[in-house]
């Protein structure tokens, strides 16, 4: 079953917002639906909006890619990145990226653990983003991760 949600994040001291659009798919490849700490990560990336334009940004397990888009959308230059071996799940994110007029984001297939082409390929990071990387079939845990080469 296919649906799209919509994101909405206000500034309300400026009057500045904007909605992202993520196409979602109940599928057993987690990375097709928007988990619990992607909002709350976008929502931190939005906050901070400032010290996110013009850098280099990477979303690791992107999945729809909320985090990275909102990056995008805030000014930044961001490749997503998700499984190799889930073609379904980077297609989604490319779906993700076009639904917000942002087709343009580089969508990369990598596997954690493996030094593949596609890994070398990656440009050199300001952030690295992750939200909801972890999975474990015994109990779900969420984590959102915000790295800086410099902190913030």
């Amino acid at each position: 079953m296919q649906a799209e949600r919509v994101f909405s994040f206000d500034d309300k001291s400026n009057g500045d917002r904007i909605e992202v659009r993520i196409p979602e798919i109940v599928d057993p490849q987690y990375g097709m639906f928007t988990w619990p700490a992607a909002p709350v990560l976008a929502q931190f990336i939005w906050h901070n909006r400032e010290h996110i334009k013009g850098k280099q940004v990477i979303e690791i397990g992107a999945g729809t890619a909320l985090p990275g888009l909102v990056a995008s959308l805030c000014g930044a230059r961001v490749t997503l990145t998700d499984k190799e071996e889930y073609p379904k799940c980077l297609e989604n994110c490319r779906q993700s990226c076009r639904a917000n007029g942002h087709d343009f984001v580089k969508v990369v297939g990598i596997t954690w653990g493996q030094f593949t082409p596609n890994l070398f390929k990656l440009n050199k990071a300001d952030i690295i983003l992750g939200s909801d990387c972890f999975y474990d079939t015994k109990g779900n845990f969420t984590t959102s991760l915000y790295v800086t080469r410099n902190g913030m």
